[in-house]
């Protein structure tokens, strides 16, 4: 028997985040899986972009929404970064179209985060997590680890056909007489 979810989500992970004309919001660098590093820890990157995404059957959960992000080496329940969306807020938001007649109303919220610098203490995965009430939604992770020997790392080789480097070369000069 399948379980009924009345809360989801996604977090994308990205160097940059851009909010653009048209309402667009660009990602730059997104990470599939794990952010592999070359340094050892802690280190500290320039920026962590995250497209936070988050659905819930309207009326379905109460309570406020606790929005929390984790570290690598925070505490267990002790989240690095966190804040609260009133309840009120879930009851006042707008629906820009009207809802199809054969599905639910879901409220949805869009959480644009741009954290600069951040300090990684240790490897380990970045999670994210909203709780309504006893039900926490598992958003995301992504893992932030160092280089390893074994790691196949290779640069995809470009199809744009450049140029040899001596056709780059400034001419030369002229022999003296």
């Amino acid at each position: 028997m399948s379980e009924i979810r009345n809360a989801w989500g996604f977090t994308l992970f990205a160097d940059d985040l851009r909010h653009e004309i048209g309402g667009k919001v660009s990602l730059i660098g997104i990470y599939p899986a794990e952010l592999i590093q070359p340094m050892e820890f802690p280190i500290t990157i320039p920026k962590l972009a995250m497209l936070i995404k988050y659905y819930e059957v309207k009326g379905a959960l109460k309570g406020d929404l606790n929005v929390k992000i984790f570290l690598p080496g925070d505490p267990e329940g002790m989240a690095t970064l966190s804040w609260t969306i009133s309840e009120a807020t879930k009851g006042t938001a707008q629906t820009p179209y009207e809802p199809a007649s054969d599905g639910d109303i879901v409220f949805n919220l869009t959480m644009p985060i741009i954290v600069s610098p951040l300090t990684i203490k240790e490897e380990g995965f970045v999670r994210v997590r909203v709780q309504s009430g006893d039900t926490t939604t598992r958003l995301g992770r992504l893992m932030i680890r160092k280089v390893r020997d074994t790691d196949n790392l290779h640069v995809i080789p470009s199809t744009i056909a450049s140029a040899p480097l001596s056709s780059q070369s400034p001419p030369a000069a002229p022999a003296s007489c």
